[in-house]
C-alpha cells in the first residue's frame, strides 16, 4: 500500500479516476492534502483538471 511519504510534489502518477473507469489518468502531483477524511494527492492533468486521489490508489510513472 502507497503513503504520501513515497510521493512528491512533481511526480507523475497514474490512477483510474473512479471504480468503474477502465481508461487510466495520468496526472502531476500538485500539494499532498492531510484531513480528517485521511490522506490525499491533489493532482493536475493534462486538460488542467484537479482530483483528490488517495496514494494507495496511485502508481509512479517516469
Amino acid at each position: 500500500m502507497s503513503t504520501t511519504s513515497e510521493f512528491k510534489v512533481g511526480d507523475k502518477v497514474t490512477f483510474r479516476p473512479s471504480g468503474r473507469a477502465t481508461t487510466k489518468v495520468t496526472a502531476t502531483i500538485t500539494a499532498t492534502v492531510a484531513g480528517a477524511n485521511g490522506a490525499f494527492l491533489k493532482t493536475k492533468d493534462a486538460s488542467d483538471k484537479e482530483r483528490l486521489v488517495r496514494p494507495g490508489a496511485c502508481t509512479k510513472t517516469r
